[in-house]
């Protein structure tokens, strides 16, 4: 295996914005290049192909004047797919790879489709939540199954796994769910440990399977923690493999596109992983059978669509990314690209005056397109009053190593400010102040304003910018961001964003140990439903499944709160629900909220609620290191002045004790740290002032203000005992 392998980079079209997963790589026809095909957001299907090094295009359709939200190939071999097939809206339409129109049906369903399959004469379609099937006939298309997913589907893959007869979609969900289906039902599901974002087959025993029958039955599946699982998928039960990814250095974003291919003809499959901040790795087997990065990059735009083939060199073998605002980028192996160049005879005259005849041709027709585009702008002085559209689309990512999000926006067009306002204070993390200028408003209170930021780019160039912040837990509202473009006349493209009362709580599915736990039990009974209460809770958690599985029998769920650490345990099923926390303050929040949705709807509950003093100490101690940590930073800042200027007198620092060149090698890190210390510090003790006001409210004690003053004094010395004393008298 060859280390570090580098990729020349091309640029090859730029066609309108695209969406997730619409660009594919033909199988080989009879020329000796691969063509691709892309749909965009003008529902327009472009099929371009090389031939001798220039880029032509084969055929282009009508717009659809909807936007293509997918696209996929289908063929009776399993690798000779060449028929095209895009979903648009609630349409599904098929193409030969010549153009012409095969297939075209309406499902009429009540949500846009954003995945497909089809075999033979079935059709698969899949929206946020319904998993839909048909049989295709002459006349049309029949009803065949349906299934309602509990949470989004993010992706799918239609496989055969039980029998030769029959077909088994696999749906990757954001409730970390991989749901084995058949007939609209679940033959199994088990939970990953991210939400799962992409998946694709992973076939190494069979080379060219003519059907989905013979075609290996291990799957791999990139997940929202960064990393990718293989799975073997047997007729009766799931099968770990093993996974890859995850660094325990460096927590790398989620992974949104994920592509199985032989780059370097081993027989061995490599990985290439597309990433929400758009990184772009490729990864291959070592010696020691782990996957490492071999090539990583990072663009500075969305990505929104990756494939593989051989398309702009015979017999090189490339990947091609698709990007938001529509360019086509290749990726080639350097090292070979250096061989074909080393090969290659000299270019005939009779070629290279060819060449400058069509790029005179191309300039001559852009000149032409600048021209009318004078002539149809409005006189100087005039106001242009038409309304520039663009395309923005939004990620929200949780960052467990850190409680976070991370809110991934890509544009059209370059963005010149994005605004973001909110009823709810949180706290900004982190910008790269290289790319834009963050300023601040100040709450105002009769404005409703809890929270205003402004960022304006530097960069006249940035299609995709990330927003990474922390939330206060009790406080939910909706966070609103307006994306302005680098354009005139000056338009806004806007969206909300909910925040959750325990948004920094995440699904947990290890089993955890509860011997030693002191909770605090919060019981409701009612004459509520099992779907109302799940509709409560709903609006309490983030990524709390959208759908019940089963109207019927009793509910049990398992989060963690990210930054804290303490767990929640829930059951709920008609007519009563049970809550156990470590956390006074996260129990508290969930009996304010459901009891408010409660009486919203005119449900009459009953609560019953005990809390356990025992379990403050626990918070404490988990809360603890973090106080410690900001403790050590302070300390070390103090001195770090003093070593740099001692090991610049000594002109090195191998005398320094091992604790003092630490100091010196984290300068930089320490320095940081130090700078953000007084927010983070007043985060942490927001929380425990919180706790104590979640508990003196319990124990129905009034005018605490006086106390919470003296709360804070004792936290500027962190001391467990003497906060626990403090709690408990």
């Amino acid at each position: 295996m060859r280390n570090n392998i580098e990729f020349t980079y091309n640029e090859y079209i730029q066609v309108g914005a695209t969406n997730k997963n619409c660009l594919k790589v033909l199988p080989f026809a009879t020329k000796k290049n691969q063509q691709f095909v892309i749909g965009d957001t003008s529902g327009t299907i472009n099929v371009f192909e090389f031939n001798k090094g220039e880029l032509g295009l084969d055929f282009k359709t009508p717009p659809l004047q909807k936007d293509i939200t997918r696209v996929e190939l289908s063929g009776p071999n399993y690798n000779a797919r060449e028929k095209i097939y895009i979903s648009a809206g609630t349409y599904v339409r098929g193409y030969s790879r010549k153009g012409k129109e095969l297939f075209k049906l309406d499902t009429y369903l009540t949500e846009a489709i954003k995945s497909f399959g089809i075999e033979e004469t079935r059709l698969w379609t899949a929206g946020e939540y319904f998993l839909n099937e048909y049989e295709i006939t002459k006349d049309g298309s029949n009803d065949k199954s349906y299934f309602l997913c509990p949470d989004k589907i993010n992706d799918m893959f239609i496989h055969n796994i039980t029998e030769t007869a029959n077909y088994n979609p696999i749906l990757a969900c954001q409730d970390k769910g991989i749901r084995l289906t058949e007939d609209g039902n679940v033959l199994y599901a088990f939970m990953a440990q991210g939400a799962v974002n992409c998946l694709q087959p992973y076939s190494k025993e069979v080379k060219n399977p003519q059907t989905k029958y013979q075609l290996d039955r291990t799957m791999v599946f990139g997940l929202g923690d960064g990393s990718f699982v293989n799975i073997l998928f047997e007729p009766d039960k799931p099968v770990y493999l093993w996974s890859a990814g995850l660094e325990e250095q460096k927590k790398k974003a989620g992974i949104s596109l994920i592509k199985v291919y032989d780059f370097q003809n081993r027989g061995i499959n490599d990985v290439v992983v597309v990433r929400d901040d758009s990184t772009i790795e490729v990864l291959s087997l070592n010696t020691d059978q782990e996957y490492e990065v071999q090539y990583s990059t990072v663009l500075n735009e969305g990505v929104t669509a990756v494939d593989a083939g051989q398309v702009s060199v015979p017999g090189l073998n490339e990947f091609i990314v698709s990007t938001y605002s529509g360019k086509v980028l290749g990726y080639l192996d350097s090292e070979e690209v250096n061989k074909v160049e080393s090969k290659k005879v000299k270019e005939n005259p009779k070629d290279t005056e060819k060449k400058i005849k069509a790029l005179r041709a191309e300039i001559d027709k852009l000149k032409q397109n600048v021209d009318q585009l004078k002539a149809e702008a409005p006189p100087e002085g005039v106001v242009n009053t038409s309304v520039n559209t663009f395309k923005v689309s939004h990620k929200i990512a949780r960052n467990s190593n850190d409680a976070s999000y991370s809110i991934h926006i890509d544009s059209q067009y370059p963005i010149e400010f994005v605004v973001v306002q909110s009823l709810v204070n949180v706290e900004l993390l982190e910008v790269d102040s290289s790319i834009a200028i963050l300023s601040l408003s100040s709450t105002d209170p009769d404005q409703k304003n809890g929270f205003a930021a402004t960022y304006r780019f530097i960069d006249s160039n940035v299609l995709k910018f990330e927003i990474k912040l922390r939330t206060i837990e009790g406080q939910f509202g909706d966070l609103s961001c307006f994306v302005i473009p680098n354009a005139n006349p000056k338009t806004s493209q806007a969206f909300n964003i909910p925040l959750k009362p325990l948004s920094l709580h995440e699904r947990y599915l290890a089993p955890v140990n509860t011997t030693k736990s002191n909770f605090n039990t919060l019981k409701i009974t009612g004459e509520f439903s099992k779907s109302d209460i799940h509709t409560w809770i709903a609006n309490c958690l983030p990524d709390f499944p959208h759908n019940l599985e089963s109207e019927e029998g009793e509910a049990n769920m398992t989060y963690k709160s990210n930054f804290v650490g303490t767990y929640l345990f829930l059951k709920y099923s008609d007519k009563a629900a049970i809550f156990q926390s470590e956390s006074l303050s996260c129990v508290s929040i969930i009996k304010d909220v459901i009891s408010q949705q409660a009486s919203t709807r005119n449900v009459h509950i009953n609560i019953q609620f005990e809390d356990n003093d025992q379990s403050i100490k626990n918070v404490l101690e988990l809360l603890k290191p973090k106080f410690e940590y900001y403790s050590a930073i302070t300390k070390k800042y103090q001195v770090l002045t003093a070593l740099k200027e001692i090991s610049n007198q000594e002109g090195n620092s191998s005398f320094l004790s091992k604790e003092s060149r630490e100091i010196l090698e984290n300068a930089d890190e320490i320095q940081t740290a130090f700078t953000q210390q007084p927010k983070k510090l007043q985060y942490l003790k927001g929380i425990i002032t919180d706790l104590y006001a979640d508990r003196a409210k319990s124990k129905g004690m009034h005018n605490i203000g006086p106390k919470v003053a003296q709360l804070i004094s004792l936290l500027n010395n962190f001391n467990v005992e003497a906060l626990i004393q403090f709690f408990t008298h």
